[in-house]
């Protein structure tokens, strides 16, 4: 009796999805999942979690009953994992289909350290942010690794990893139209969130013209060390060639 979501926001981590979650449930059209972030098609938040394997009424548990949508309402999660997984979106197309897209994406070396100081807040990682990326680089992504995927065990520190943008859209072309899936920057949102918020509605096919009257961003935390020049110099580097695969997919220019 419960409705499948008919959008999702997919990614990426730190770079708004809890923000722009907060603004898309404030539409009057809009009814949001009981929580924001169900992991479902990407398996679990953790290694020892297989929310996959619960099944489709496990996951409509988190939705508004069908009746709800009937009357013209949209409803919709969001969990920032689901562009980085390798399974995410085929189990995505095989459930919902016709379900849009909604992906967020930031300057991934701002992205990166943004994440790595989350890491370190929460006490999961211990190095030095040089240190921490140098480690991930040699042990992932230097010639003979270049191709291993991130895994559900390694997903908490994969700080360089994440921000393969290009790869990661990739992925989800394979099963769903260009159409069905709509491109944000996280500067944008930040900068102009109503002309985005529009862009979204209209991508949606809902009333644009709504106010939202909260656009307080959420989970924006400042970073509490000096970055070194060098650590932007690195990811900057490695980074490059990424970036212009990213905006020639999107057909965007490349403002990174």
């Amino acid at each position: 009796m419960r409705a499948l979501p008919d959008f999702l926001i997919i990614g990426v981590m730190k770079a708004g999805t809890s923000s722009l979650f907060s603004y898309l449930s404030q539409h009057p059209n809009i009814v949001p999942s009981i929580k924001k972030e169900i992991h479902f098609f990407d398996g679990g938040n953790f290694t020892n979690q297989y929310n996959h394997e619960k099944g489709q009424l496990w996951y409509r548990s988190y939705f508004p009953l069908k009746i709800k949508t009937r009357l013209g309402y949209l409803t919709f999660e969001a969990t920032p994992k689901y562009i980085y997984h390798l399974d995410a979106p085929e189990r995505i197309f095989n459930l919902i289909p016709n379900a849009k897209l909604i992906a967020i994406f930031r300057n991934p070396t701002e992205r990166a350290i943004s994440h790595y100081f989350h890491m370190k807040r929460k006490k999961y990682e211990s190095l030095s942010l040089m240190n921490a990326i140098e480690l991930e680089y040699e042990k992932y992504i230097e010639p003979n690794d270049k191709n291993k995927p991130i895994t559900q065990k390694d997903f908490r520190l994969a700080y360089i990893r994440r921000g393969f943008y290009a790869q990661q859209l990739n992925r989800y072309f394979k099963f769903f139209s260009r159409e069905n899936i709509l491109i944000l920057d996280s500067e944008d949102l930040f900068n102009e969130p109503e002309t985005v918020l529009k862009q979204t509605f209209r991508f949606l096919n809902l009333k644009e013209d709504v106010p939202i009257h909260n656009l307080k961003p959420l989970n924006v935390s400042k970073n509490k060390d000096k970055v070194d020049p060098a650590v932007y110099d690195f990811l900057d580097n490695l980074y490059k060639p990424h970036n212009e695969a990213f905006f020639k997919l999107v057909g965007k220019t490349n403002n990174w």
